[in-house]
Order: structure tokens, then sequence, then C-alpha cells
């Protein structure tokens, strides 16, 4: 039987962070060209700072703007290379991806050289609590004990915050790190990728090969969370199909 694509819609995945980075050394002027481009088009507000704790300062603000970006320029580190970073975090991310996604984006306009690289996505999905009897708690330890039991995932942590108790798998910056956590009245899964993994797939976002771009990284998402998360009617119902598979 052929199976359906896969699609953000679909598994009701929501694009919670998009970065991207620009490799060469760019001027504030041209920074303020594609702030310009995104204010003047899409309604972005923006900020740009120099270095990793440079202090920020406004490039185009208008306060009836709903969405916001930052840049971020490096020039002669030894962190990171020369260049600018590009953020849309949390709902910014999923205004511009539903931007892209609907093919509105002028990429010439951030294509310095052509040097222009999706460098972080973030997927999440989320599950409203059906019951207070239902322990979240429970389901994050059989989560926890699964990640335990696997040898090759080296970096992972539970624990409870203030809001509730989350659980950590692989550490911040690396290719893949993923998140459980929950609050008042949700719970959430979250996966952020960055580096090699982002490469392969890159060309399908500048070349709007949306469907294919959303194919692989739900079907990333999926595989990496059929990994990591313990079988729950009631918080893995989005993954039930898949483990069947």
């Amino acid at each position: 039987m052929k199976q359906n694509k896969l699609s953000f819609k679909s598994k009701k995945l929501l694009v919670d962070w998009i970065g991207f980075n620009i490799q060469g050394l760019l001027t504030k002027k041209q920074v303020e060209i594609i702030a310009k481009y995104l204010f003047q088009n899409f309604g972005f507000n923006s900020t740009f700072a120099l270095g990793s704790d440079g202090k920020q300062e406004t490039l185009f603000c208008n306060s009836k703007n709903k969405y916001q970006i930052s840049f971020r320029v490096y020039k002669y580190s030894d962190i990171y290379w020369d260049g600018i970073k590009i953020d849309f975090s949390g709902r910014n991310g999923h205004q511009f991806y539903n931007l892209i996604a609907t093919n509105q984006v002028n990429w010439e306009i951030f294509n310095h050289d052509k040097s222009l690289r999706l460098s972080r996505l973030d997927l999440c999905c989320t599950r409203k609590k059906i019951d207070n009897n239902i322990n979240v708690e429970s389901f994050l330890k059989r989560c926890y004990q699964k990640v335990f039991e696997n040898k090759a995932i080296k970096n992972y942590s539970l624990q409870k915050s203030d809001i509730g108790w989350i659980l950590k798998i692989g550490k911040r910056g690396s290719p893949n790190y993923y998140r459980v956590y929950e609050n008042d009245t949700e719970i959430r899964f979250e996966l952020e990728q960055r580096g090699s993994k982002i490469k392969l797939v890159q060309k399908l976002i500048f070349e709007d090969q949306i469907e294919n771009f959303e194919q692989v990284m739900t079907e990333t998402f999926l595989k990496y969370s059929k990994k990591v998360l313990a079988i729950d009617e009631n918080y893995t119902d989005w993954l039930i199909d898949y483990f069947r598979r």
C-alpha cells in the first residue's frame, strides 16, 4: 500500500526556530538591506549585535509589528567563522517558515556571495494534558529508562523545574538536541537540529522543494522520537502509527 506523504501539517508539527548563517565579512549596511526587506514586506522588527556578547541595537522597529528577527555579526572570532547569524525564534520562526512554504521569500536578498546556509531548525509537537490523574512524571521516567538503556546516547537528564518535569537528550548545539517538558496545560516534544543533518537538506528549502523538505524533516523527527520515547496511549498517540511500521 502506498503511504501518504509526511508533512508538518499531517503530523501537527510546528517550526519553533529557524536560523541561517551567511559566511563572509558583511557590513552593517549589507545587514540593513536584509532587515529592511523583512521589515517593509513582512513586518519583522530587527536587532543587530556584534559578537556573542555584544549589546543589541535596533535596526528597524514599528510598535504595530508582531514579529522579530535577530542579526548577530561575528568578525575574527576564535569560536565562529566570520559572518552573520540570522535567527527567527518561537512564533517568529513559525511565521517566517510559513512565508518560505508559500514561496514569498526572495533568497537573492540574503545570498551574499552565494554563502547562505540553513543553520538550525527546531520542530515541536504539543499535546494537551487530558486528565490531571495521568502522570507525566511516570511517562518521562519510562522515557528516561529507555534512553538509559540505549548505550549510543551519552548525554541525558531528567529534572523537575518550577514549571514541571523536563527530559533533555543530547547537548545544546549538537546535531540533535531533544527535549520533552510540561507546563500547566500541555506536554511538549521538541527536536533542535543543526550542522551536518541540516546541510544535507538545505537545498530543498532554497529551491522551493517544500514537500520534499517536510517529508525528510518530519521523518527525522518521528524516527528520533521513536528512538527515545516510551509508548503511551495518552502522550505518544501521534507516534502510534509510526511505531507500528
